[in-house]
């Protein structure tokens, strides 16, 4: 039988309060790691239920996954705080700032890593000025920006199309800092500027080649006039005249086209609009194209509906020549047959 009963008391204060807060430890835990299963299967497309790792390898692959498309994108992107220190870039930010690797630029200030690029003072000067604008008004810029960068120990002018966007908190909305997009536009703009000097030559040599043509075309369209006045023709000799005549003011009107294009924009163009009789212009058409149709065999017929209005409004020698073009292209690659033209 026992004498009597032992009874020890020990503190266990300090251990429940560290169970307990390691059991919010492993609660809050548990509630991120859902949180990271949740977003990279969704971002990522990877379900991370499938492998056992803890949160430190969770952050580390998701970090990783998002380093590898940033660093591997082919334009100079990097991000900053607000006081303008580099947070990380990449690779080919690195190769335009002349830096050895991804990690050097992280913590540098602007004017270090502006004099490693090689910018001059007004570059610096205009570059700082543009991500202090964003971070200040928390709005996002587009613009082409010209850059002096070093290649082989010479100085090269660069045209990039850069972006920068503010980086904000979410709960706030207060800006934090900037992420900046460059993309390398030189090959572009250099190909624009050929393609500009190109096309001023090539409007040139049309305004030289158009003013040249005139004086043989006015030959042209004089010569039925002189015809005509000797005399002693027949209907049909009248009905060539006309045609030539036609022919050469269609020409005309083809040279001046051909100078409105080389020295306007061909929305400037204004079409002429003029009260005709539609009927005549049909004829004046045929008369041209009878000939050639007949040369090849051809039967070439033109009606027009009894509804058509007699008068009409527009362009008169743009409609004959669309018209014109039409049917002799159909004459041109028609070998056997007919050409018909119904106008309703």
């Amino acid at each position: 039988v026992a004498d009597g009963v032992l009874i020890i008391w020990t503190d266990m204060t300090e251990f429940r309060s560290k169970e307990w807060d390691l059991m919010l430890y492993e609660a809050k835990e548990r509630q991120i790691g859902k949180h990271i299963l949740k977003f990279a299967n969704k971002v990522m497309g990877i379900n991370l239920q499938n492998y056992n790792y803890n949160i430190e390898e969770y952050s580390y692959l998701i970090k990783h996954y998002y380093e590898t498309i940033i660093s591997n994108i082919p334009s100079n992107i990097y991000w900053m705080n607000r006081k303008l220190n580099y947070l990380g870039c990449s690779n080919q930010a690195v190769k335009t700032m002349n830096l050895k690797n991804r990690q050097e630029v992280v913590g540098q200030s602007y004017e270090y890593l502006a004099k490693k690029a090689g910018w001059t003072k007004e570059q610096y000067e205009t570059f700082k000025s543009d991500n202090l604008h964003v971070i200040n008004t928390g709005k996002p810029t587009t613009k082409v920006e010209i850059s002096i960068i070093k290649d082989a120990n010479i100085n090269k002018k660069k045209y990039y199309l850069t972006t920068r966007i503010p980086l904000k908190e979410k709960d706030n909305n207060k800006v934090i800092g900037l992420v900046c997009a460059s993309t390398d536009i030189t090959e572009l703009k250099e190909n624009i500027s050929k393609a500009e000097l190109a096309n001023k030559a090539k409007s040139q040599f049309l305004a030289m080649i158009s003013h040249e043509l005139r004086t043989p075309l006015n030959a042209i369209i004089n010569l039925p006039n002189i015809i005509r006045e000797v005399g002693n023709l027949s209907t049909e000799q009248y009905k060539r005249l006309q045609i030539i005549e036609t022919s050469g003011k269609e020409l005309e009107l083809l040279v001046n086209d051909i100078l409105d294009y080389s020295s306007n924009d061909v929305s400037t163009i204004k079409l002429n609009k003029n009260i005709f009789e539609f009927k005549q212009l049909i004829d004046q058409v045929y008369q041209k194209l009878y000939i050639k149709a007949q040369k090849k065999s051809l039967e070439f017929n033109i009606k027009i509906a009894d509804n058509i209005p007699k008068m009409i409004i527009g362009d008169y020698q743009i409609l004959q020549q669309i018209i014109s073009n039409l049917l002799d292209n159909a004459i041109k690659y028609t070998i056997k047959g007919k050409i018909s033209l119904d106008v309703t």
